[in-house]
């Protein structure tokens, strides 16, 4: 009786491992794969000009599933999305959020924060953009 209580003790433990195994790879591929959605969002506007970057903080949609109240989180238009699979589109929440970054400069630099979420989590990215006209 009590070797077969020790099995099966053996064997849940086992499972759990082996289950939580599972979870921990599928979080990392969909960390991962938010990642890779939201590098290719940053090398996208930082092929825009500043005027261009102004002129999108201003035309933009809000972001309905933004991270926080504040204003300013917006969703990117299509042509920042083309490259991205559209199974990671539909699988992933984007909202990027541009703020003009101090600097003394006639072409003036944005900070770009791009906030991907999927079903296993999110991932948030910043890069400085523009500095070009």
């Amino acid at each position: 009786m009590a070797a077969l209580l020790l099995l099966t003790v053996v064997s849940l433990i086992v499972l759990g491992l082996v289950l939580g195994s599972t979870q921990i790879n599928a979080l990392s591929q969909d960390k991962r794969e938010a990642l890779h959605v939201a590098l290719a969002i940053v090398e996208a506007y930082r092929k825009l000009s500043a005027e261009d970057l102004d002129d999108e903080i201003q035309t933009s949609p809000a972001c309905a599933s933004a991270p926080d109240p504040t204003p300013g989180w917006h969703v990117p238009p299509e042509p920042r999305l083309n490259g991205i699979p559209d199974r990671l589109l539909s699988r992933y929440n984007i909202c990027v959020k541009l703020e003009p970054y101090r600097n003394n400069t006639d072409a003036p630099l944005y900070n770009l924060a791009v906030r991907v979420k999927g079903p296993m989590g999110e991932v948030t990215h910043e890069a400085l953009v523009g500095g070009r006209r």
